[in-house]
């Protein structure tokens, strides 16, 4: 026997929390014990002996012509009836043999056409040819065969065809050894089972399963224990040898069939070691079935057959006997009804068949075809009777958790306490004249027994009795069993018999679980677990914050449940080979997650989490938090791939209905093709629809805020584990590059592993840049050239027209170099590094496209005139009659001398990174020092449109299509700098530096002045021609200026040496005045930077308080009043809009309207002076600081005539990577983009009503009041914020540049809104996103509430704003927050904790009554659901963890304290490391940070 790799599937296995997930499912029910395969390779090819004929016969056969497995049926039925005539054959529902449903994604017109046999032998078998009930060896037989085809108009749809084999034999129970009476078992024989189930699926895939299954626990006896009795142990042997011939896992030579992959822990009672289980897919499957599963098939079945014909040759002659009017319940008959309604439940068919054909069709097949009630209702066995009528015992105790036959004593259930009283239910009926019961007055929170009568599928309620449902949260409840949401109103049985849980532990561990990743989301333990609210009151009769719509686990998500599955088990493979004590520690705080998970009220399992981190080692710490942060970004890594799967599936059944515009890009609504479809049908015009989108710029802007918490080589590793898990889906992969690619995967996972995921310094502004470099470079040059080819070709086949070569409907810019507020490190010089260095890493790239360019474009002949005159100006060239080449080979020169004068730049600026000299791919190109650089975008972009324009007009359009336009496409989008640098300032220093300046002409102090001597000085100042300063004075500084003040104006100096290509805008943040923005234009001035050179920088005043917001359209009133400066901005203002900080100052709700109020206005004031106006958006990832993952949705709920086709929006730290981390994840983001802001042009706005406006404007002063009494006047606020959370010990972590307060010496209004949020985000109490709605949307108006339910059902941005903050408050745990206050809070401040989760309750309640929604969670949920169902019983461990990290590092002495012994120096590095991991695994788990 191989060493068991139980436990690592335990832990790593997700296949343990979704058993009847797919393939899953059908590991789980057939698959062999995993101890026995512990080592198996996953795939190996096949044996030498075979290779030979596969190569002969490399061919892919259809699936429907073989009828497969009807000779596997026949040739065991065959065998059992030869010499046994009483056979019943059943009849096959003829209206389930035509009436499925059509194939999910089949063409309109299909039907399905089932082919049944299904076949049972009844009452009893003897193996000797008689029949004698009471000498029975064979109690039951059962065979069932289905072959469903697709058709379409009668042709047939090969690959929607599905077959599966179902085969049971079933000894007699009660065959005894009357000598062995004292053997544990009563004497008893276990007889196993003979199973043989064989699945074949669309796509050529089959799954085969063939096992002598036991009713009796092996390990009973040891791990060795045997699977027949003594007396057959020779049987054994042979049945040894059979499954060592087929799948061998003790050499190194390929098995006849590869072992299938690891199964759930939960399977292991029913498989013994010899179970034979593979998974077939390539190009020869279909042989392997017809030849080596037909041989294994026939072997199992014959050595089964002889094992019971040997056990009948010994009851004949008396060695052993049939038992059979006892009625005792013995341990075999319990192991088998065990068996039974164990594969009831979890029959490997149903998904399969239901994701092809519907709910209803395939839960008949099972039903009525495959495993139908009466094998249990003509069952004789008087044990199986007994057992049933055993069910009924002690029902009258509702409190109790009810089991049946010989299951475990019974568990208390736990519930509320405010519900300890409540009555369970109306005395049910117990099948009285086989009814259901009655299921009434059901607790919607607590775990429910709930008591049904089970009837048979077919209309007949058998003699099983009445049946009590297992231990079941209500939302399992819910998942499993169609209860009715809210139960207390329920009257109706349970609708499903999956209801039903197997009597083992495991199993029903693993079923609660998989309740609880259909249910759980966010939360664990409802409010009134902590709170002591009385019995009927709002915490109590709502839902528990949880996530409640979950995983597809049986459909469209069952991949993502395999990947993560198998990724985790490569995981296991690593820790338990490194470190065993971190392996189980990990393994004990994971199944502790699991169990609370499934039940959020586990307090015990809480409890045990507790413990556990308070008595672990530092190092051990250290260990287990790094392998539940690398689980959680293998999670995320699968999930990225995850994503794209989805969007390719759907494509797939879209395409299948023969819609009239395919096109390349999906057909979902935000997408440009659902966009166009959906525009269409409203009756917009194609070409009013098409110059939009010609017009329309989005631009994204990429900023270094430090919320990205993964070092970038770990991030280029866990997204090629993403890249490696779609290569690995590929249909024409051969078993050898699969081999590799898994090899890979493990590969990448232990580098992981054994690196050290810790920044251990702080990475410079160069580097963060060189970060945003890296995923324009490996990502987006990519994407945005594939993106623009299918935007083109989804506007050939919708619209009719073709898109302009050079359209940049997207484009890019950063703030990474450039962002200047409060970060010293950002100086003139680094910005200067960071933007040559990117117009280096530009000329590189396009020296490459052009490389391989030339070497494409070798046409000799025919060109345009053009071209023609452009080759001809170029006079130093060898290619004389290759034209193109000759353009593009100076076009590569000029690239080259670019290239060379950005290093010899770079030489010359301290510290930076040295380049060596760029070559092309033939050699060094001679005569780059003779030609100019190119500086402007259009010096590339002209000639290679004259290139471009020649190919179309000669005829080589398909050649111009290719990578010319490519090419094209991506100077249009990055020009010659890759992105364009905005640069960031804080009004103040603007302030200071000219009032140095006045202060020096000696005219007076700026700074004192009011806003309107500023004002007059500026506008003054404007109009003069007369230069403040020489320039000359700031270089040598004989001026005398402060050093701050001197570097603010060596900012302008720097910017004014630049190509103005290179810049983009200058934002100016904490803007609230008029003077503020000319302040920034006169300051450019005195550098040359003017409108009339086109150097001026757009000047963005950045609006980001409660006061600024309100003040914005004042202020911008006053600055277009001024002459000058209307006449420099070309009639164009771009303004941002702060919606991290002015959430900090007043709460979601106040800031959110003040922000809708205020573009409003500011568009009217545009409007007004005849101003095009962009709004810039100033957004995080987190809802608190702006952030919204229906990014679709997000646009079109902006205020009415806000965005007009122009959209400018930040993208930061992590959502860098979320959005763009991949080229189809990036390519999706910019469809979604582009989409949104067609969309937005043409959708009807609703304008809210004043009554609507009035009730907003209550709500946001009710908010903003109650938010600013916390966390300004409550004194106990700051205190409590820092010992609560984590936020004095953020900077550690190393993750930005820049320092986390703009006032070191300040409080919280000093703090940036990233900690701000990040903090709280880390406790899982997300204050930042909900503090003051509560307060805000309760009114004891009753014409308010009903206001504020019409603003929800009619009003889009306002019930986008409820439906996000619903999203984060389902996102918080009161548990977990609490045990951060009793761990780290001092006893005066707990009080503002428990108050806090108080207007948490509230809050949770005001969302459900606006929003009129049984579930917290909202319509965001389908954004989250693998996000919280599959990641919170890691992060709920990492929190326990690091409350206890807190409170140790807290208590130990400060690094110069004289009390820090070397000892206690060592133990706090480690458990700081420690800590910063807990931060990263917290941060990767909630899929945000700041």
């Amino acid at each position: 026997m191989v060493p068991s790799r139980l436990a690592a599937i335990a832990v790593f296995g997700w296949a343990t929390l979704v058993a009847a997930a797919s393939v899953d499912a059908f590991a789980s029910a057939h698959a062999p014990r995993a101890a026995c395969f512990a080592n198996r390779a996953s795939l190996r090819g096949p044996p030498v002996h075979l290779r030979h004929q596969t190569s002969q016969r490399r061919r892919r056969r259809s699936l429907t012509s073989l009828h497969i497995y009807r000779k596997f049926h026949d040739y065991a039925w065959d065998k059992l009836i030869s010499d046994n005539t009483d056979a019943d054959i059943d009849t096959v529902p003829e209206e389930l043999k035509t009436n499925a449903s059509p194939v999910k994604g089949a063409p309109a017109g299909t039907d399905v056409v089932a082919e049944m046999r299904s076949v049972s032998q009844f009452p009893c078998l003897q193996m000797d040819g008689g029949v004698n009930e009471n000498n029975c060896v064979l109690r039951l037989a059962r065979s069932a065969f289905l072959e469903t085809q697709t058709r379409t108009n009668d042709a047939l749809i090969t690959p929607m065809t599905i077959h599966v084999l179902n085969l049971v034999l079933f000894p007699t129970p009660h065959i005894r050894n009357p000598t062995a009476q004292n053997d544990g078992n009563g004497g008893y024989l276990g007889l196993p089972i003979y199973g043989a189930d064989i699945v074949s699926l669309p796509g050529n895939k089959h799954l085969v399963a063939l096992d002598f299954q036991p009713v009796l626990p092996l390990n009973g006896n040891g791990k060795d224990a045997p699977l027949l009795p003594p007396q057959y142990a020779h049987l054994e042997q042979k049945l040894e040898a059979i499954h060592s011939k087929f799948q061998k896992s003790d050499t190194d030579e390929a098995p006849l069939l590869p072992w299938g992959g690891d199964i759930p822990p939960q399977a292991e009672r029913f498989f013994s070691p010899y179970a034979l289980w593979t998974r077939l897919g390539d190009d020869d499957a279909i042989d392997t079935v017809q030849e080596v599963v037909w041989a294994a098939f026939q072997e199992y079945t014959d050595l089964y057959l002889e094992l019971m014909g040997a056990v009948q040759k010994d009851i004949n002659e008396g060695t052993l006997e049939v038992q059979t009017e006892t009625g005792e319940i013995n341990p075999v008959s319990s192991g088998q009804l065990e068996y039974l309604e164990y594969r009831r439940t979890n029959d490997p068919a149903r998904p399969m068949l239901q994701r092809l054909y519907g709910e209803e069709w395939s839960e008949r097949v099972i039903g009525d075809v495959l495993f139908p009630d009466m094998i249990l209702r003509r069952c004789k066995d008087k044990a199986f009777h007994s057992h049933s009528l055993a069910l009924t015992h002690e029902i009258n105790q509702p409190l109790n958790c009810l089991h049946f036959g010989a299951a475990p004593p019974p568990l208390p259930l736990k519930i509320h306490r405010g519900h300890a009283s409540r009555p369970f239910g109306n005395a049910p009926q117990l099948c009285q004249g086989r009814t259901a019961c009655i299921c009434k007055d059901l607790c919607a929170d607590c775990l429910l027994g709930t008591l049904c009568c089970l009837q048979s599928s077919i209309g007949t309620a058998h003699n099983f009795g009445c049946t009590i449902t297992m231990r079941l949260t209500f939302a399992a409840l819910l998942a499993t069993a169609a209860v009715a949401p809210s139960a207390a109103s329920s009257s109706a049985p349970l609708a499903s018999h999956r209801a039903f849980l197997p009597r083992t532990k495991a199993a029903g561990d693993a079923t609660a679980l998989a309740a609880a990743l259909a249910a759980r989301g966010g939360a664990s333990s409802p409010a009134d677990e902590a709170l002591d609210i009385p019995p009927g009151g709002a915490a109590a009769e709502s839902q528990p914050l949880s996530q409640a719509a979950g995983l597809d686990v049986t459909g469209a998500d069952a991949p993502l449940i395999a990947d993560i599955e198998m990724l985790s088990d490569m995981l296991a493979s690593v820790v338990k080979k490194e470190n065993p004590t971190v392996y189980e520690l990990y393994t004990q705080f994971r199944k502790r997650g699991m169990m609370r998970a499934a039940d959020p009220n586990d307090v015990e399992s809480f409890e045990a989490m507790k413990l556990m981190a308070h008595d672990i080692s530092p190092r051990d710490t250290m260990g287990v938090m790094k392998t539940f942060s690398i689980a959680l970004n293998l999670v995320g890594a699968a999930e990225v791939h995850h994503r794209m799967r989805l969007v390719r599936e759907n494509e797939k059944e879209v395409e299948a209905t023969g819609l009239e515009h395919v096109g390349p890009l999906p057909n979902v609504e935000d997408s440009i093709r659902g966009t166009m479809e959906i525009l269409l049908e409203e009756g917009v015009d194609p070409d009013k629809m098409f110059d939009r989108l010609l017009t329309q710029k989005c631009e994204i802007v990429l900023t270094a805020h430090p919320t990205e918490v993964n070092r970038k080589t770990i991030i280029r590793k866990y997204r090629k584990i993403s890249e490696l898990l779609a290569y690995l889906e590929r249909p024409d992969i051969h078993p050898f590059e699969r081999a590799e690619a898994l090899n890979q995967l493990r590969g990448i996972i232990a580098a992981i592993w054994g690196s050290d995921e810790i920044r251990r310094v702080k990475p410079t502004v160069q580097k963060e840049a060189a970060g945003g470099n890296a995923v324009i470079e490996s990502v987006l040059w990519d994407a945005v050239p594939s993106y623009l080819r299918k935007l083109d070709a989804q506007c050939r086949v919708t619209l009719g027209k073709k898109l302009p070569v050079d359209a940049a409907p997207i484009k890019f810019a950063s703030w990474i170099g450039g962002d200047r507020d409060g970060n010293p490190n950002c100086t003139p010089e680094v910005t200067l590094e960071v933007v040559t260095h990117q117009r280096l890493r530009a000329a590189k790239l396009f020296l490459n496209e052009l490389n391989i360019l030339y070497s494409e474009l070798a046409i000799s002949s025919r060109f345009s005139k053009k071209l023609e005159e452009l080759a001809a100006s170029i006079t130093d060239s060898d290619d004389v009659r290759e034209k193109y080449r000759r353009v593009i080979g100076h076009l590569r020169k000029r690239l080259v001398r670019t290239i060379k004068d950005c290093e010899a730049k770079l030489r010359v600026i301290n510290d930076s990174v040295h380049f060596t000299s760029s070559e092309h791919a033939f050699g060094a190109l001679s005569g780059w020092e003779d030609v100019e650089p190119i500086v402007k975008a259009e010096e590339l972009l002209a000639p290679l449109r004259v290139i471009y324009d020649s190919l179309v007009e000669t005829g080589f359009e398909l050649v111009a299509d290719g990578h010319v336009s490519d090419i094209i496409r991506r100077v249009a989008v990055f020009g010659l700098t890759l992105v364009p640098l905005d640069i960031r300032e804080e009004s103040t220093r603007h302030t200071l530096a000219l009032d140095a300046i006045t202060r020096h002409l000696g005219i007076g102090s700026y700074k004192e002045w009011d806003e309107a001597a500023r004002l007059n000085w500026l506008q003054s100042e404007l109009s003069s021609k007369r230069p403040l300063f020489r320039i000359s004075d700031i270089d040598k500084n004989t001026m005398g200026l402060d050093p701050d003040i001197r570097k603010t104006l060596m900012v302008y100096k720097t910017a004014s040496e630049l190509d103005s290509e290179s810049l983009g805008a200058y934002v100016i943040s904490q803007a609230n005045t008029a003077s503020d923005v000319l302040a920034v234009v006169l300051l450019q001035k005195q550098f040359g930077m003017t409108a009339q050179n086109g150097k001026l920088m757009r000047v963005v005043p950045l609006f980001e308080t409660l006061d600024d917001l309100t003040n914005s359209p004042e202020q911008l009133n006053a600055l277009f009043s001024v002459t000058s400066y209307i006449g420099s901005i070309n009639g164009k203002q771009e303004v941002m809009v702060g919606y991290s900080d002015s959430a900090k100052d007043a709460g979601r709700l106040a800031a959110c309207w003040a922000q809708y109020t205020a573009q409003e206005a500011m568009a009217k004031v545009a409007d007004k002076y005849g101003i095009e106006l962009t709004f810039f958006h100033g957004k995080g990832g987190t809802v608190g600081r702006g952030g919204n993952p229906a990014l679709y949705r997000a646009i079109l709920s902006h205020p009415p005539n806000t965005i007009n086709g122009r959209f400018r929006v930040t993208e930061q730290g992590e959502m860098i990577r979320q959005n763009f981390g991949s080229l189809e994840i990036a390519q999706r983001s910019l469809d979604i983009y582009t989409a949104a802001l067609l969309r937005e042009s043409f959708v009807k706005r609703v304008e809210p009503k004043k009554e609507w406006r009035d009730e907003m404007q209550r709500v946001s002063d009710v908010s903003c009041a109650a938010y600013r009494h916390t966390v300004r006047e409550d004194p106990r606020f700051v205190p409590y914020f820092r010992q609560a959370t984590p936020e004095l010990e953020l900077g550690r972590l190393n993750i930005g540049s820049r320092p986390a307060k703009r006032n070191p010496k300040g409080g919280v209004e000093s703090l940036r809104a990233i900690p701000w949020t990040f903090a709280w985000a880390q406790t899982r109490m997300h204050l930042s996103a909900w503090l003051g709605v509560g307060a805000g949307l309760n009114s004891g108006d009753d014409e308010d509430k009903r206001i504020l339910r019409e603003m929800y059902e009619e009003w889009p941005w306002f019930r986008e704003i409820i439906s996000l903050i619903s999203m984060l408050v389902s996102k918080t745990d009161f548990s977990i927050t609490k045990n951060y206050d009793d761990l780290l809070v001092d006893s005066k401040l707990v009080s503002l904790g428990d108050e806090v989760r108080a207007k948490l309750v509230e809050t949770r309640q005001a969302v459900i009554d606006v929003s009129g929604a049984q579930d917290i969670s909202g319509p965001h949920v389908q954004l989250m659901r693998a996000s919280s169902t599959i990641r919170n019983p890691y992060v709920d461990s990492i929190n326990v963890v690091q409350a206890e990290i807190l409170k140790v590092l807290r208590s130990m002495p400060e690094d110069d304290s004289p009390d820090l012994t070397p000892d206690l120096k060592e133990i706090k590095r480690i458990r700081t490391d420690a800590l910063m991991l807990t931060i990263k695994g917290i941060s990767s788990g909630m899929k945000n940070s700041g």
